[in-house]
């Protein structure tokens, strides 16, 4: 059967059918196909509190940055055990990345922390209650201990020949770009 006769199918499709179908075109690329069973799906009527687009969009932006927290964490525990099994040269060169994956937690960390003071918002307890809490402890507590510092950060994005060292990230850029996720995603949620 060609798209064109599914296509007019596709009113009849159930809910978990169609989602299937949104995520297989999703995972192809197929805006085309994800438009049209999108437009053929009945439509139901929603009432929220007012705090609603504001809590989606929060979730979406610590879902996502917890996640490249994370990441970097794992990055961070593999570099300090090749720095631990190398030597010479190769020993120092790794163990500057993980003393610059060290800066990063710790920049992470920070900006998150801005970003939700900047909100206006308190997530600490709802953070201990998601996936790789303990994880991100032990990240900072090496990063406190062996990371770089902002100085140290620099010198060393100067070593590799970088002229801008101040493209590093900092707490305040993580902030921001926290901040313009979190804003682009609330419009989204209240449809502007």
């Amino acid at each position: 059967m060609n798209t064109a006769r599914l296509a007019k199918l596709y009113d009849r499709l159930t809910a978990a059918e169609r989602f299937a179908l949104l995520l297989a075109a999703a995972a192809r690329g197929d805006e085309a196909e994800r438009d049209r069973l999108v437009d053929a799906a009945p439509r139901v009527a929603v009432r929220v509190p007012d705090t609603f687009s504001r809590a989606m969009a929060f979730r979406e932006v610590m879902d996502q940055h917890r996640m490249e927290r994370l990441s970097i964490a794992a990055l961070l525990f593999r570099a300090h055990a090749q720095a631990a099994e190398a030597e010479g040269a190769v020993k120092e060169r790794v163990t500057d990345v993980a003393r610059l994956l060290g800066y990063l937690v710790g920049v992470y960390r920070d900006g998150w922390a801005a970003f939700c003071e900047g909100l206006g918002v308190t997530a600490a307890g709802l953070e201990a209650l998601l996936p790789g809490d303990v994880v991100l402890d032990l990240a900072d507590g090496l990063a406190e201990y062996d990371g770089f510092t902002p100085e140290e950060a620099a010198n060393y994005a100067r070593r590799l020949g970088r002229d801008r060292p101040a493209a590093l990230k900092t707490a305040a850029s993580v902030a921001a770009e926290l901040r313009a996720a979190y804003d682009v995603r609330r419009a989204w949620w209240d449809g502007e």
